[in-house]
């Protein structure tokens, strides 16, 4: 095999417009290989042009991705369609940092419609989202039983991800080991200055009878101290 240390020029056809331009290429087996197959005028388009097609195809692959963890409910999502729009456009407002964010109010308001558009938006952008929903935590302690390392991976990727939402995780009087779990990736996540987002129908008073009383006002107080509350509009409940 023949090759040479400095590129050699020859005369080539632009693959795009045809137009013939000095080529830089080498002698592979005594043949000319072209390096470069695109004219300098042609050239920064065709490149553009890749990185958008590049661009696209890892788009389409995040959003496949995201089919597998939201739910088919929730994919689709139409504001006008929405009882509150206003509620929706408060929690888009939404920027990433470390503070995150309680959507609280009576139901039928599109809380949790609202939670997985802006899930979607942040997952798009390329941070990690995971989610708990009130039937996810129903199988906690099951799975904490019977796969003791499953529910340790899975508690490891609730505080590390960029993004942890539970879905109405008050719906019924919790377990203590669905209190702990909440509780620890609240703390955990708040020492590491990572946002966590809670939907629910329920009211600080209401908070404090579901919980324990030896947990329920440290998780209160983390939860003010550590998210936002956004609650639907007045106007849109009457």
């Amino acid at each position: 095999m023949t090759t040479t240390d400095e590129p050699i020029y020859q005369s080539r056809p632009c693959a795009e417009c045809n137009t013939p331009f000095n080529a830089p290429g080498a002698y592979v087996l005594e043949r000319f290989t072209a390096w470069q197959h695109f004219c300098p005028t042609c050239l920064p388009a065709v490149r553009a042009k890749q990185e958008q097609e590049r661009a696209d195809l890892a788009r389409r692959q995040r959003e496949g991705k995201w089919l597998e963890i939201c739910p088919a409910e929730f994919v689709t999502i139409d504001r006008r369609l929405l009882p509150d729009p206003g509620l929706f456009d408060r929690v888009q407002a939404w920027q990433y940092g470390p503070r995150g964010m309680v959507v609280a109010g009576e139901t039928g308001m599109a809380k949790t419609r609202s939670c997985w558009a802006l899930l979607h938006r942040e997952f798009m952008a390329g941070y990690s989202v995971r989610a708990l929903s009130a039937y996810d935590l129903a199988r906690w302690p099951a799975m904490v039983m019977s796969e003791p390392a499953r529910a340790d991976t899975t508690l490891k990727r609730i505080v590390s991800a960029d993004i942890f939402y539970a879905d109405d995780p008050f719906k019924s009087r919790l377990t203590p080991t669905v209190e702990e779990l909440l509780f620890v990736a609240l703390d955990e996540r708040t020492s590491r200055k990572l946002p966590c987002f809670f939907s629910f129908n329920d009211s600080a008073a209401t908070l404090l009878e579901r919980l324990s009383t030896d947990r329920a006002k440290a998780f209160l107080r983390r939860i003010r101290d550590f998210a936002d509350v956004v609650k639907p509009t007045p106007a849109a409940t009457q």
